[in-house]
């Protein structure tokens, strides 16, 4: 019975570590322009994105999640690595994995990150994937959320990299 409550509670604690990471990302937009729109979160030390730093068991226990098809696990790790330990690159692949299961955030966070890179290739696929992402959302405020970010990220950030492209729908 003890063994029953205890294994129950990890489920419960994981998905609560689950949602919470779901709740940050959610609140960071997923984009570096929300990162420059708004502060990084503080932890005690007062080191920018130190909230948002998993440490390697975290990740462990999240891989596996994101193994059978967890996206907020996928999120959360993608989050660890583009904004906790400034290691965007190590997010791609997390990113990618997340969009093969149709998230529209992932979606978008990996167009950010392609266009930032630059180049014709990057460039298209970022387009690419806001469009995805627009057809994908959930209702008209996530298509508004999506256009406005790409609007602005092609017209700010990407612009040198990426020229001014026009979105088709």
């Amino acid at each position: 019975m003890l063994r029953a409550l205890c294994d129950h509670t990890n489920e419960s604690l994981w998905q609560r570590r689950s949602l919470f990471a779901l709740a940050i990302l959610m609140l960071l937009g997923c984009s570096r322009e929300a990162e420059k729109a708004a502060p990084r979160s503080l932890d005690q030390s007062g080191a920018p994105g130190e909230s948002l730093r998993l440490s390697q068991s975290q990740l462990d226990g999240l891989a596996e999640m994101a193994r059978v098809g967890d996206v907020a696990a996928m999120m959360t790790i993608a989050a660890h690595y583009d904004f906790g330990v400034s290691e965007p690159d190590k997010a791609v692949p997390w990113l990618e994995m997340a969009v093969d299961r149709g998230s529209t955030k992932a979606m978008k966070s990996l167009a950010i990150h392609l266009a930032t890179q630059g180049g014709e290739a990057n460039c298209n696929r970022a387009e690419q994937l806001f469009v995805q992402a627009l057809k994908d959302a959930a209702d008209d405020g996530e298509r508004t959320r999506i256009r406005r970010s790409f609007d602005s990220f092609m017209a700010g950030e990407a612009a040198g990299r990426c020229g001014r492209r026009q979105q088709s729908n």
